[in-house]
């Protein structure tokens, strides 16, 4: 088998949109992000050619901190798969990310996907943290109390808050089951790394940082939609949260609420009771110090 692996190019971009167009039932982000990540730094796109240097399968690996890399994309031609060519693009991400000084790498993997996790699994990956992608269609939650048929909102409300919020609501997220279930990860974008207190008071200066007397959440708006990364409360005051990030949402005249959020129990029976769809998926780390 003739397979090189080199960074990718610009003009791989047409064969890569084509090879992955269907790799989900609603198509695939690669195509659109390929080019995006060829210029961001600490990242490498590494590309699989065959003998005329046409791609046949691609990936990528980014550094999100010193000390940690995230693997994702990884994608492999229907008809160039089961011949070891994902290994060959592990294996050469893993050495790109600890010769620049990456102690862990991690990857995340929808839960019903089991051939990706039988290929992560088979080379050492564990799982460390399971989260759930949950999204709703506004104004498609059910209405435990109306008026009239009209939309009632829940009991509080979300307000900006202040840098001084940060410590506070991080002290919260530390000491409750959402951490410990989140391996004390969090997500930006789709990669998640190591979470410090940093991050909160980085989202507070960024004004994304809202609470309401029953907890805080980091949330942003994005493409008529709003969306949550982080949650912090207790097993009694959840669902009034979640309550109140719905109204926000709707606030906001976004068209739909995603979350980014770990598989918390109290967290997910409140969404679940809400209404959202869930999608369940682990993150898996490997250790790369020799």
């Amino acid at each position: 088998m003739d397979i090189h692996l080199r960074p990718g190019r610009p003009d791989d971009v047409d064969a890569i949109r084509a090879f992955t167009a269907a790799t989900f039932e609603w198509g695939d982000y690669v195509g659109e992000r390929y080019l995006e990540w060829l210029e961001e730094d600490d990242s490498l796109v590494v590309v699989a050619t065959d003998a005329d240097d046409r791609p046949v399968a691609v990936s990528r690996v980014i550094l999100v901190s010193a000390t940690e890399a995230w693997f994702q994309a990884a994608r492999v031609h229907p008809e160039w798969r089961r011949r070891g060519i994902g290994s060959m693009l592990g294996d050469h991400m893993i050495s790109w990310a600890r010769d620049r000084g990456a102690r862990i790498a991690r990857l995340l993997t929808e839960d019903w996907n089991v051939a990706a996790i039988a290929q992560v699994t088979k080379h050492g990956w564990r799982p460390v943290a399971r989260f759930a992608y949950v999204t709703q269609e506004l104004g498609s939650e059910p209405q435990p109390t109306s008026n009239g048929g009209r939309r009632v909102p829940g009991p509080e409300r979300l307000i900006p808050a202040p840098l001084a919020e940060a410590e506070p609501a991080w002290m919260v997220w530390s000491t409750t089951g959402a951490a410990t279930v989140a391996h004390q990860l969090f997500p930006i974008g789709w990669a998640f790394r190591a979470m410090r207190i940093d991050h909160v008071r980085a989202a507070a200066r960024r004004h994304e940082l809202w609470q309401a007397p029953s907890g805080w959440v980091i949330g942003t708006s994005n493409e008529q939609a709003w969306h949550v990364s982080w949650v912090a409360t207790t097993d009694g005051d959840v669902r009034r949260l979640v309550r109140a990030v719905v109204d926000r949402a709707a606030d906001l005249d976004a068209h739909r609420l995603t979350m980014l959020v770990p598989r918390w129990e109290p967290l997910m029976d409140a969404v679940t009771d809400l209404g959202f769809a869930v999608s369940p998926s682990t993150v898996y780390a490997l250790a790369l110090t020799a």
